[in-house]
This record gives structure tokens, C-alpha cells and sequence, in this order.
């Protein structure tokens, strides 16, 4: 009943940040980070932030499963991290799709 529950909250939560998400969608070249909530270009992040964007565009993927639109947006900053970090000589793009 307590982990039912847990898991709940965590899918309310997660589905709450993809809708923060498509509220203010970030122009190309940025992004907006989930925990400063704060536009960031892509070129200035760390590596290891742009990692942490792939995870978190993985996760919305697969909480908007049912929506074509939302699916290409995400798809496609998506594919513009992976094409940033993968500039970068000290990345390690893991691939999870």
C-alpha cells in the first residue's frame, strides 16, 4: 500500500514537470533546467548537465508515450543535447531509446 502509493506521488510529480516543461518550451540552443528553473544554452552546460538533460528527456518520453506532438518535441531537444554532448571529448552518450 506504501510503495503504491510512493509511486504515485513520484508519476504526479514527474508529470507535473513535463507540463512545467511544455509551458515555457526553451528555444533552440537551450534548455531550461528542471532544478534552477532557469534558461541555459546548451554550449555553456557542463557535460555532466547535459547527461542529466538526456536522463530527464528519456523520462518525459516515456510519460507522454500517448502524445505524437509532445513525443517530436522532446525527441527533437532531445536529439539536440545528444548532438551537443556529443562534441564534447569527455562524453559518454548512453543510449536508452
Amino acid at each position: 500500500m506504501v510503495s503504491a502509493q510512493k509511486s504515485l506521488q513520484q508519476k504526479i510529480k514527474n508529470t507535473k514537470t513535463v507540463g512545467e516543461y511544455f509551458d515555457d518550451i526553451p528555444e533552440k540552443g537551450y534548455m531550461k533546467d528542471n532544478i534552477s528553473k532557469k534558461v541555459i544554452a546548451l554550449t555553456d552546460c557542463e557535460t555532466s548537465r547535459l547527461r542529466r538533460y538526456v536522463k530527464l528527456l528519456n523520462k518525459y518520453l516515456k510519460l507522454v508515450n500517448d502524445d505524437k506532438e509532445k513525443r517530436k518535441e522532446i525527441l527533437n531537444k532531445l536529439e539536440e543535447v545528444q548532438k551537443e554532448l556529443s562534441k564534447r571529448p569527455d562524453a559518454i552518450i548512453e543510449k536508452d531509446l
